[in-house]
């Protein structure tokens, strides 16, 4: 975050085109971000780089082909209700 205070210049952040916030369409990052997490990050916490990176394979590894088409479904679901009902909306 330093970086991005004494790095960039203060307008250079405006370049970067981001993408929609809205919680509703990001459940594959809440999902990696939030279950995945727990998989890796309970104690002991890795000591090195390489330790964390296996530990999110094995991560990976764990969870099921009927869990990630879950997540891609409800994806599917909700960027399919954004027209008809509105990103602010629900």
């Amino acid at each position: 975050m330093n970086y991005l205070n004494t790095g960039l210049g203060k307008n250079d952040l405006d370049l970067i085109p981001w993408p929609p916030i809205s919680p509703h369409l990001i459940p594959c990052s809440i999902f990696l971000g939030g279950t995945l997490r727990t998989l890796f990050t309970n104690p002991p916490l890795p000591q090195s780089f390489v330790e964390l990176k296996e530990r999110i394979s094995a991560a990976l590894q764990t969870i099921d082909r009927t869990r990630i088409q879950n997540v891609w479904n409800e994806l599917d679901y909700r960027l399919n209700k954004c027209p008809i009902q509105g990103v602010q909306t629900w």
